[in-house]
C-alpha cells in the first residue's frame, strides 16, 4: 500500500473521527442565546462546518489557506437584485423578447438590417443582466457549497444526522433560470456572429437556426415565471408578440 493512500485514510479517519467528536460537543452543550434570547438552533449546524473545514486545512489536504471552489457560480454580472422577482425588473426580460419577435419579422421580410428597430444588447454581461435583475439571487448555501467544494465532496454532503445531505434542494429553480439565460445568449452570438460575417444572397439556414434557438432559451425562461406575471409586464409595455 503506497504512502499516499494510508495517509488519506489517516485524514478520512481523523475526518470521521472529529465528526463524532464535534456532534458530542454540539448535543451535550446547550445552544447559545440570540439577542432576542431565543436559542439558536442553527449553532451546531454552522459550528459543524467550520470545524470539518479547519480539520481539512490542518490535514494538508489544502495547499492553499483560500477556500476552495468548484466555480460552479455563475460570474456576477453586477445586476441590481434588489427588485428580483418583480414584474419591474420582468419587464427587461419581457421587451428583449419582443425585440426578438422583431427581429425575426425583419428576418420573415428579409430586410436589409434584421436589427433595425430593435434594441437587444450585443455584449454578454449586459445581455446577462438583463435576466439576473430578474433571477433568483445565489443562496448563501450555494456560496458556500462553491467555496468548501473540497469538504463538500469528501464528506458527500454529509451535513449532521438527521439532517438532509447539503447538495439536496439547491435552488433548483436559480439552477434553471441560469441555464435559461445562458442558452439565450450562446444563441444570441451566434445570431450575431451570423450578421457580422453574411453577405446578401448567402444562405442564412445557419441564422434563422441560431434566432429559433435564442427565442426557445427566453421562452423557456419565461415559463419559470408567474403567467399573470409575464401579461402584466406585457400590459404595462403595451406589447405582444
Amino acid at each position: 500500500m503506497s504512502m499516499s493512500i494510508i495517509r488519506s485514510l489517516i485524514i478520512v479517519s481523523t475526518i470521521l473521527i472529529s465528526v463524532l467528536v464535534n456532534e458530542c460537543f454540539c448535543w451535550s452543550s446547550p445552544p447559545l442565546p440570540q439577542k432576542n434570547n431565543k436559542s439558536d438552533n442553527n449553532f451546531c449546524h454552522h459550528h459543524r462546518r467550520e470545524f470539518l473545514r479547519s480539520i481539512l486545512l490542518t490535514s494538508g489536504l489544502c495547499i492553499s489557506t483560500k477556500p476552495s471552489s468548484a466555480r460552479n457560480l455563475p460570474s456576477s454580472t453586477g445586476a441590481d437584485t434588489s427588485k428580483s422577482g418583480t414584474v419591474e425588473s420582468l419587464a427587461d426580460i419581457v421587451s428583449l423578447r419582443y425585440n426578438l419577435s422583431l427581429v425575426e419579422t425583419n428576418y420573415l421580410q428579409k430586410k436589409i438590417n434584421y436589427l433595425d428597430g430593435t434594441a437587444i444588447p450585443t455584449d454578454e454581461k449586459i445581455f446577462k443582466r438583463v435576466f439576473d435583475s430578474y433571477s433568483n439571487p445565489v443562496s448563501y448555501k450555494q456560496k458556500f457549497m462553491d467555496q468548501n467544494a473540497f469538504l463538500v465532496y469528501y464528506t458527500k454532503g454529509f451535513d449532521g444526522p438527521g439532517r438532509p445531505n447539503i447538495e439536496e434542494d439547491n435552488n433548483q429553480k436559480q439552477t434553471l433560470q441560469f441555464g435559461a439565460r445562458n442558452e439565450a445568449w450562446v444563441g444570441w452570438d451566434n445570431v450575431l456572429t451570423e450578421l457580422k460575417f453574411s453577405n446578401a444572397g448567402d444562405d442564412d439556414a445557419d441564422l434563422k437556426k441560431y434566432l429559433s434557438a435564442t427565442i426557445r432559451a427566453v421562452d423557456s425562461y419565461l415559463l419559470l415565471v408567474p403567467v399573470g406575471d409575464v401579461k402584466a409586464a406585457q400590459q404595462t409595455l403595451d406589447i405582444s408578440w
